[in-house]
């Protein structure tokens, strides 16, 4: 869903509300965004991503809960909750 609304940016800011959404929420699109912004980035920002907390912070919430799984822990949580499981 969050990538949707990152396509079609345009098309959603005319017609969704963002004013009642959760925060959580929020933090997923601005990932989505991000992680959009890094697809479509041709050039080299300087900045090498070898720490394991930006890898996880840009991945998505399905994707995090599928490497929870794997290792037998609890895929039940916020972004925050699901990085610091996979992180321990």
């Amino acid at each position: 869903v969050m990538d949707f609304i990152v396509e079609n940016k345009e098309e959603v800011t005319q017609r969704v509300s963002f004013q009642d959404v959760p925060g959580d929420v929020c933090k997923d699109l601005l990932v989505a965004v991000s992680r959009h912004y890094d697809e479509d980035s041709s050039g080299d920002d300087g900045e090498e991503e070898t720490d394991i907390e930006k890898t996880f912070s840009k991945m998505r919430i399905r994707d995090l809960r599928q490497k929870l799984d794997k290792k037998g822990l609890d895929i039940d949580g916020s972004r925050e909750a699901l990085i610091a499981n996979l992180k321990e």
